[in-house]
């Protein structure tokens, strides 16, 4: 439930930061440091919880 979680934040985060991006590029023509790194922070977080939801390995 926690790996679910953390996957869907992290990809509410990629679309909220992406959202500002946007808007950053259309009105000053450059993204702010704070968008791009919101959407690494997202990719990351997601990568995370997309990692700790796989299964085991058996043995």
């Amino acid at each position: 439930m926690a790996a679910r979680d953390a996957t869907l934040f992290g990809i509410a985060l990629i679309l909220a930061a992406g959202f500002f991006m946007v808007n950053d590029l259309i009105q000053r023509g450059s993204p702010t440091s704070l968008s791009v790194y919101g959407v690494l922070g997202g990719l990351v977080v997601s990568f995370l919880g997309a990692v700790a939801g796989l299964p085991e390995e058996p043995n």
